[in-house]
């Protein structure tokens, strides 16, 4: 019933592990690259401003990907309502989760899914 939206999610999540994996070969082929070719305050420069973009897509992906909506009760999938989050630290594993926080949908699951 949810294909479309799990599709969706999908390609994103995808998109984001292949940058974030991909990006650090192609950041060091570009140091080598032009290491030599060009002046060091030009090569720093340019450096400075490959890693910050990474830096901001993925924090930016990360925030995308950590609101995504569940399909079934319109809740975060990920994060659980406010009553029951735990600690500071579990923030960033709620991303894991292979259930919704709210209604127990499974991922990639459609109504009949029921949780526990």
């Amino acid at each position: 019933m949810y294909e479309e939206i799990w599709r969706r999610h999908r390609r994103a999540r995808n998109f984001f592990w292949a940058v974030f994996i991909g990006y650090l070969p192609l950041f060091v082929a570009l140091a080598w690259f032009l290491r030599g070719r060009v002046e060091k305050q030009l090569f720093s420069r340019v450096i400075l401003v490959a890693w910050l973009g990474y830096v901001l897509f993925i924090v930016g992906s990360w925030a995308s990907y950590a609101s995504f909506k569940c399909p079934r009760c319109g809740s975060s999938f990920f994060v659980p309502p406010k009553e029951r989050r735990g600690g500071v630290g579990s923030n960033f594993l709620w991303v894991f989760r292979r259930d919704c926080a709210t209604c127990y949908l499974r991922k990639y699951g459609d109504t009949t899914s029921a949780g526990t």
